[in-house]
């Protein structure tokens, strides 16, 4: 007996679970345009990711 029956496998489920979370880690495409150097780009990716994390606790 499946929990959902839209989804075949829990495996799948978690798969669409983590899609869902990291599709709204990168959205702002304008910042990312006018990042300059390789610091602030590694800086930008890591607020991203505390700032996902902080929103999913």
């Amino acid at each position: 007996m499946a929990l959902y029956s839209h989804v075949p496998s829990r495996d799948e489920l978690l798969a669409l679970m983590v899609d869902s979370v990291y599709a709204d880690l990168y959205t702002d495409t304008d910042a990312i345009r006018t990042i300059s150097s390789w610091r602030a780009g590694l800086q930008y990716v890591a607020e991203r990711n505390w700032k996902l994390v902080n929103q999913h606790l």
